[in-house]
Parts: structure tokens; C-alpha cells; sequence
């Protein structure tokens, strides 16, 4: 009986991947324990904060991995034009707010979901990357 080695089919993965991976992570168990019922009110500005944290450094590896693979590929979908849209009308309303302070604060929470899906959509490339993030969620 010969032990045959079981060779996994890696991809490659560069720094700034797995930078985006984890923190795509992060706000995957972060969204878990924000929405757990029994979870404390008292800890809501924490959790929105780290969740915007979580997105600005999402974009901000998205960006670096731009600048170092030197080439700018954006995935296209129907999505994005729907999403660019409510990204413009969100900063437009700022303009005929009465309170331009409240809306500022409001302002990156509505801003956080269409940012990550811009940083997943033109991050995850691979089957087995999402197969990772749906083993996650469960």
C-alpha cells in the first residue's frame, strides 16, 4: 500500500489579497454579532465604527494592489451603475440637507455596503475564495 500525496492547486495569492480577504472576513463576522438578537445596544457606535474601518482599509489594499500590479481592472456588472448612482444621489443630498452635521455622521454608514461590494466584486476572482467566505457564513 503506497501513500499517494494529495497536491491542493494553490493560487497565487500576493500580500494585498490576503489583505482584502481578512478584512472581508472581519466584517463577515462583524455583520454575525451585529445582528445577533441578544447583543447589547450599548456597543452599536463600535460596531459601526469598526465596520467603516473595515471598509476604508478593504479600499485602501484595494487600492495598493492597483497601484502595484500596475494594471486597473474594474469588473463590470449591472450592478455598479445602480450603486454609483445611490453613491451620488447619498453626496448630492448633502447639498439640500438641513442639518449638513447630522448627514455628514450618517453619511459612511450608508456608504459602507455599496464600498465592500465594489472591494468583493473586483477582489474575489476565484471559486475557492468563495467557497471559503460561504463556509464562513456557516
Amino acid at each position: 500500500m503506497e501513500q499517494k500525496e494529495t497536491i491542493l492547486h494553490q493560487y497565487n495569492k500576493s500580500f494585498f489579497t490576503n489583505a482584502i480577504e481578512a478584512t472581508i472576513i472581519a466584517l463577515i463576522v462583524l455583520v454575525s454579532i451585529a445582528f445577533y438578537p441578544h447583543c447589547i445596544t450599548v456597543f452599536s457606535p463600535i460596531k459601526e465604527t469598526i465596520a467603516e474601518i473595515l471598509v476604508i482599509i478593504g479600499l485602501m489594499f484595494w487600492g495598493l494592489k492597483l497601484t502595484d500590479e500596475s494594471k486597473f481592472e474594474f469588473v463590470y456588472s449591472p450592478l455598479n451603475f445602480s450603486l454609483s448612482s445611490f453613491i451620488i444621489i447619498m453626496l448630492l443630498s448633502l447639498i439640500w440637507s438641513d442639518s449638513i452635521f447630522t448627514s455628514l455622521q450618517q453619511l459612511p454608514l450608508f456608504l459602507i455596503v455599496p464600498f465592500l461590494y465594489f472591494v468583493i466584486v473586483n477582489n474575489i476572482r476565484q471559486q475557492q475564495q468563495i467557497i471559503e467566505f460561504l463556509l464562513l457564513c456557516l
